[in-house]
């Protein structure tokens, strides 16, 4: 057996126009809610960003403080590197010197550098 429910259509118009009713006499608080969400979605966008603003730049802050460290080490390291250049040269003349009782050979060993790894390079 089947049953059919039938709505009249009288019935469908009342319950929308009570709906609009309703809406209409709370429309001020359905405004308030929907500004203020709006907001909050606002404030919310705006802390967000400067968050990783202010994160993304303080890491490129001690990025940069990194790299003029690790400048400064290689400036050092290419005077040393002058300096064992310099005594290798040295040694060269006085060896092939002609007076052979002048020899004042300098003893020259090879010079390692290490570059200290305090800092680190990459963005976390």
């Amino acid at each position: 057996m089947k049953i059919l429910a039938f709505t009249s259509k009288n019935a469908i118009n009342q319950t929308y126009v009570s709906l609009l009713n309703k809406y209409r006499t709370y429309q001020w608080i359905i405004d308030i809610i929907k500004i203020g969400w709006l907001a909050i979605a606002f404030f919310s966008f705006i802390l967000i960003y400067l968050y990783f603003v202010n994160k993304s730049s303080t890491q490129w802050y001690f990025l940069r403080q990194a790299n003029n460290d690790l400048s400064s080490i290689k400036f050092k390291y290419e005077i040393v590197k002058t300096n064992v250049l310099n005594y290798r040269q040295e040694n060269w003349q006085n060896m092939h010197d002609t007076f052979w009782t002048n020899n004042k050979v300098v003893d020259v060993h090879a010079t390692i550098v290490s570059i200290p790894q305090t800092k680190e390079l990459t963005l976390k």
